[in-house]
């Protein structure tokens, strides 16, 4: 069944008023351009709805044929379209569905990628990327991935940030606005990180603050199949467009009121930094499932996320990644 609309919609909506450099509206900052094709759209600047749905039914549901692994188009209608959008500036997540056009027409679809930029936590996650048949093996997808880094790091630096390292860490973010809900929100997100991890991030402050932290993409275990594409050619692929699984033992949340927490992913990350500090790891985990649950109470106590604290806590702040494929790593269910 698909993921009921109105937590999905909780995904991109959850309203954590975000400092943005005054006037900031989602408008095309510069031209995108990916060799091979003739235009490019990133629907969240340059909306349009009819192109936006004949990429929806003729791509994406052509390659990702499952409809529980497809968000609803509705979904995406309700955080692009600016006369269904409040408000911009007040969505912690920014969806972004980018796609490369053979044609003027935006009718020649040769890629497309869909990518989530996460304010709090400075980091991405990529949901989908697929190329037409007949434009594979030229390096779209290396392409569409590249273009999708840059313009998180565009968001990235959109955002408002103080100019004092020397505050608290958490104080310095100044991603989130201070009122009462989300200061008492990120003082929950401080206490649930380790001393390793505050040493991390009162450290690397300036770092965090200049860029795009991390880049995320999920992909199926091995032998974990859905009849679309082996897991195997997956890891293969995401492998050669530089992604590297964390070894790490990663649980999806549960992503509606029908749906389990998900033991059956690896997380990866687009990083040649080796290893990958766990505070950003815990960060993104966190600005993940408040966008499904919308508090930390809604997760915090849960046995899946408990699961990952206890390794993450176990990390000394740092986690590793995994080479080139064969990828064996599976997360086991802990015991209750």
């Amino acid at each position: 069944m698909i993921p009921q609309l109105t937590l999905l919609l909780a995904h991109y909506l959850y309203l954590i008023p975000i400092q943005t450099m005054q006037g900031l509206v989602p408008v095309l900052l510069m031209p995108h351009t990916l060799d091979g094709c003739k235009r490019v759209i990133n629907f969240r600047e340059e909306y349009d709805g009819v192109a936006l749905k004949h990429f929806y039914d003729t791509f994406m549901k052509k390659n990702f044929p499952i409809e529980d692994e497809l968000d609803p188009l509705e979904v995406w209608e309700e955080v692009l379209d600016p006369e269904k959008v409040e408000s911009f500036e007040d969505q912690a997540v920014e969806l972004h569905v980018v796609v490369g056009y053979g044609d003027s027409k935006a009718r020649d679809i040769v890629g497309g990628v869909v990518f989530e930029y996460y304010k709090m936590s400075n980091c991405c996650l990529m949901s989908y990327i697929a190329v037409a048949d007949d434009h594979r093996k030229s390096g779209v997808a290396k392409a569409l991935v590249q273009l999708a880094e840059e313009t998180c790091q565009q968001a990235s630096s959109r955002l408002k940030k103080s100019d004092d390292d020397n505050k608290p860490w958490l104080d310095s973010i100044s991603r989130v606005s201070v009122n009462d809900t989300t200061e008492k929100l990120l003082r929950e997100v401080s206490a649930m990180m380790s001393p390793e991890e505050h040493k991390f991030m009162t450290s690397n402050i300036s770092n965090y603050k200049s860029g795009l932290c991390l880049f995320f993409a999920e992909t199926n275990a091995e032998g974990v199949e859905d009849c679309v594409m082996d897991s195997t050619v997956r890891h293969k692929i995401l492998s050669r467009l530089g992604f590297r699984p964390l070894r790490f033992s990663y649980i999806q949340p549960p992503l509606s009121d029908d749906q389990l927490p998900c033991y059956d992913l690896l997380l990866t990350t687009l990083s040649e930094k080796r290893p990958i500090p766990s505070a950003i790891v815990r960060l993104f985990l966190i600005d993940f499932a408040l966008s499904v649950f919308g508090s930390l109470g809604g997760f915090s106590s849960s046995s899946w996320y408990k699961q990952m604290e206890i390794e993450l806590n176990a990390s000394n702040g740092v986690l590793p990644q995994e080479g080139l494929p064969p990828w064996k790593g599976r997360t086991v269910k802990a015991s209750e």
